[in-house]
């Protein structure tokens, strides 16, 4: 049974030097948000809704030297397991600062 969720992302704005000697073609936020529907959708993930909250904001604390990001809104129906599988994946990609899922209750209380 599918499940949906909501995710947060902190995009790094910043294009890192080894991006660039890795050969990354691009590797704006803009890209990030790319890569993280098309990981998603990948995983068997259907992506409801997206967005981009805010393209520059200043952060509270600096992460990683990094004092600005992108902030990325996201929600998908996701299968059953996947949503770890994701957190492993994005918790690897330097360009992702933080992320963050929640799980949406459908249920009204």
């Amino acid at each position: 049974m599918e499940r949906k969720y909501e995710g947060m992302f902190l995009i790094r704005l910043r294009v890192r030097q080894q991006d660039l000697a890795a050969g990354a073609k691009d590797v704006g936020p803009e890209a990030v948000v790319e890569e993280i529907k098309e990981t998603i959708s990948r995983n068997g993930g259907e992506i409801l809704e997206d967005e981009i909250w805010d393209k520059r904001r200043r952060l509270a604390y600096e992460i990683d030297h990094e004092s600005e990001a992108m902030y990325y809104r996201v929600v998908a129906k996701l299968p059953p397991g996947v949503v770890n599988r994701l957190r492993d994946t994005f918790r690897i990609n330097d360009r992702i600062l933080r992320f963050v899922f929640f799980l949406l209750d459908d249920k009204k209380r």
